[in-house]
C-alpha cells in the first residue's frame, strides 16, 4: 500500500468553476506514520490559504504492536485524545478533549473483532448510541452493514439506516484486494 500525500480538488461551494482550485491536502509521514496534515481552502475567487494546520501524534503503541493512544497537537497543546485499551477481541477507545470550553467531549469506542474481521463498532457520549454491525459474505467481502442508534430518552437500540452490498469481480481474490474493497466499502 501506499501513502497519500496531496489531495486537490476543483470548484468551491460558492463557485463551480472546475477551473478554480478549491483545496489542497497535504500530508506528511515518518517512518510511515501520519505525523502532519495541512489543509488549505479557498473560498469564491481566493486563492488557498492554509485553514487547518493539525499535527497527528499516533504511533504510541503497547507491546503487542496495537494502538494505544491517537491525539491531536495543534500550536504545541494537546487538543484531543483517544486512548485505547484490549480484552478479548474488544479495542475500547475513550475520547477526550482539552478545549478547556466547559463542554463535555467524553466518549467511548467499542470495537467488536472476529478474527481479524471488524464485526461491531458502539459509540458511546452522554446523550447518545450508536452502533454499527457488519456482516461479510463466505469469502470475507463486508455484504452488509447496519446502523443502530438510541438516545437517552428510549431504551435500547433501534435501526436506523442498511446497507446492502452486491460486488462483482472476475479475478480471484486475494487477501489484499479483499482488504482494499473492505475499506472502499466502509472506510470510517
Amino acid at each position: 500500500m501506499g501513502n497519500l500525500i496531496f489531495k486537490k480538488g476543483f470548484g468551491t461551494i460558492h463557485n463551480p468553476d472546475l477551473q478554480i482550485l478549491g483545496l489542497i491536502d497535504s500530508n506528511f509521514y515518518r517512518n510511515g506514520n501520519l505525523i502532519r496534515t495541512i489543509e488549505y481552502r479557498s473560498y469564491c475567487d481566493s486563492l488557498p490559504e492554509p485553514e487547518f494546520k493539525t499535527c497527528y501524534t499516533y504511533n504510541e503503541r503497547n507491546e503487542e504492536g496495537q494502538l494505544s493512544s491517537y491525539g491531536q497537537i495543534y500550536n504545541n497543546q494537546l487538543r484531543w485524545e483517544w486512548k485505547y485499551e484490549y480484552v478479548d477481541s474488544t479495542r475500547i477507545g475513550l475520547f477526550e478533549t482539552y478545549y478547556n470550553d466547559g463542554k463535555d467531549y467524553l466518549k467511548r469506542e467499542y470495537r467488536t473483532f472476529k478474527g481479524n474481521k471488524l464485526i461491531t463498532i458502539t459509540d458511546t457520549s452522554n446523550t447518545i448510541t450508536t452502533q454499527t454491525k457488519l456482516y461479510y459474505n463466505d469469502i470475507g467481502l463486508i455484504n452488509k452493514i447496519e446502523n443502530y442508534e438510541s438516545n437517552s430518552m428510549q431504551l435500547g437500540l433501534k435501526l436506523k439506516s442498511y446497507y446492502d452490498i452486491k460486488t462483482k469481480y472476475k479475478m480471484s481474490m486475494t487477501k489484499i484486494l479483499i482488504d482494499l474493497v473492505n475499506k472502499i466499502i466502509f472506510n470510517d
